[in-house]
């Protein structure tokens, strides 16, 4: 397994030269139970940050079309676990925002501010 560490703040274009490096990631399938009409996929790089005590994946959530019978990439979520959760079924939150966002919108009653989200320190691991 291979680590990286950065901050929040940094993470977004980290992942992006990841991907343009064509590291090579599995994504898994995933229920939604908040409607059958969706599937979400969940990327195999899971993200750690230590001091808020919560964890972070990228996802894609696909809609049901029924023309071509398969479920279809709509948009792109961030999907929110505990610290040390690697089941990528097992999500506490999803919503569709980049993961500093996702991360705030999660901790908003912890009296985080935006900017001790950005400057929080992560572990990516793939």
């Amino acid at each position: 397994m291979t680590t990286i560490n950065c901050t929040v703040e940094e993470l977004e274009d980290t992942l992006e030269q990841l991907y343009n490096n064509d590291v090579f990631v599995d994504e898994t399938e995933v229920s939604n139970d908040e409607t059958e009409e969706g599937m979400i996929l969940v990327s195999g790089i899971y993200i750690n940050i230590p001091s808020l005590g919560i964890s972070a994946r990228e996802g894609t959530f696909c809609n049901y079309d029924e023309d071509s019978g398969e479920y279809m990439p709509d948009f792109s979520i961030t999907l929110i676990y505990d610290a040390d959760e690697k089941n990528p079924e097992k999500f506490l939150y999803w919503e569709q925002d980049s993961i500093a966002i996702a991360v705030y919108n999660f901790l908003r009653k912890q009296e985080y501010s935006l900017n001790d989200i950005y400057n929080a320190k992560c572990v990516i691991e793939y």
